[in-house]
């Protein structure tokens, strides 16, 4: 039995679709099974450039201009797939060479979208639905100008509605198009700045992380501006929630000279407290927590220093102190919490 192959060749301005791919493998059969000798499909070794130009020239007149480039998806290819072998099957072709025709016309169309360089279409609705980047994703793309409308759009949204599920979507899908675009300018840093700050009030420190280890390229350009003194103080903060001792020994490199600053003073003495076991002067910080710290201190005090503070004060007290005192001397939200703590030992 012989198998029928043929080459295919696709521009990177105009790739071949699918359709077409599969009307050359029929034609390219009907002429072996008539005897005559195959026609080349692109350009063999060793033209000219005249003889390339020339048969370039000669296909666009035949396509009758530029065509636009048609995405499939793999069920299309698919169900494509099996149209083909039905039609090899009506010429008389039996079903290998069909399939292997319908197998090089899919691969065909999928070099076509692999190697395209088409690009990216400017996009001037303001609202846009996050997606992850794929090869059959939408390649669409904000300019800087709706960039800057649809995160006022996020801000009014969240005054009005607060849902921060839908104002996640919409950041994520914002910071998307700037990453596409490759801008790094001041209102990039706001952008990440807004969803750093927005991701710490309703405690998603995933998202958080992401923004800050971008602030971290953004910051050093000094010429873009933003608040590396409060980020800083954040990763600390982060840093000491999660145990990342070799991430904080990176940070407290870099805030040598911000140690005047405020709240970077503040973080580093929450440090030194939860290091050296010190509770009484961690709850007093907790109350003087400066800008979205608060909500990081919150999580330092559940998930760190209450539970192993609850214990050094049991072993220390006698008799055991009550719910209402340890509410006070642990800054508890009420005496149900500190009843819980109690049954937790």
């Amino acid at each position: 039995m012989r198998v029928l192959r043929v080459r295919f060749r696709t521009s990177d301005n105009h790739p071949q679709s699918l359709s077409r791919a599969i009307e050359r493998v029929a034609r390219s059969r009907r002429k072996q099974q008539r005897g005559d000798p195959p026609s080349p499909t692109f350009p063999r070794a060793g033209t000219t450039l005249a003889q390339r130009r020339k048969i370039a020239r000669m296909s666009a007149q035949q396509r009758g201009g530029a065509r636009p480039v048609v995405r499939f998806s793999l069920a299309e290819i698919q169900r494509a797939a099996k149209a083909a072998a039905a039609q090899q099957r009506a010429l008389g072709g039996d079903e290998a060479d069909a399939a292997e025709a319908a197998d090089e016309a899919a691969r065909a169309e999928a070099r076509a979208q692999r190697f395209s360089k088409q690009p990216q279409r400017q996009q001037q609705g303001i609202r846009k639905k996050y997606m992850r980047l794929a090869a059959n994703s939408d390649t669409s793309v904000r300019p800087h100008s709706v960039l800057r409308l649809a995160l006022d759009a996020v801000m009014h949204d969240l005054a009005h509605a607060g849902d921060y599920a839908a104002a996640c979507d919409e950041l994520k899908s914002i910071r998307q198009d700037i990453t596409v675009q490759h801008l790094r300018d001041p209102f990039t840093v706001t952008v990440y700045e807004f969803h750093g700050r927005l991701a710490l009030e309703h405690d998603d420190l995933g998202e958080f992380n992401q923004c800050q280890n971008q602030l971290v390229d953004l910051y050093a350009n000094p010429e873009l501006g933003g608040h590396p003194h409060e980020f800083a103080a954040y990763r600390i903060l982060y840093c000491t929630l999660l145990r990342l001792q070799t991430d904080l020994n990176q940070v407290l490199l870099t805030v040598n000279g911000m140690r005047h600053d405020s709240a970077v003073k503040h973080a580093l003495e929450v440090l030194s407290a939860v290091n050296t076991n010190n509770y009484c002067l961690f709850f007093r910080l907790y109350a003087a927590a400066p800008n979205k710290g608060r909500f990081l201190m919150r999580r330092i005090a559940d998930d760190v220093v209450r539970p192993v503070a609850v214990r050094a004060l049991l072993v220390a007290h006698r008799p055991k102190p009550s719910a209402a005192q340890l509410a006070e001397w642990l800054r508890c939200e009420n005496e149900a919490q500190a009843e819980a703590l109690l049954q937790q030992q």
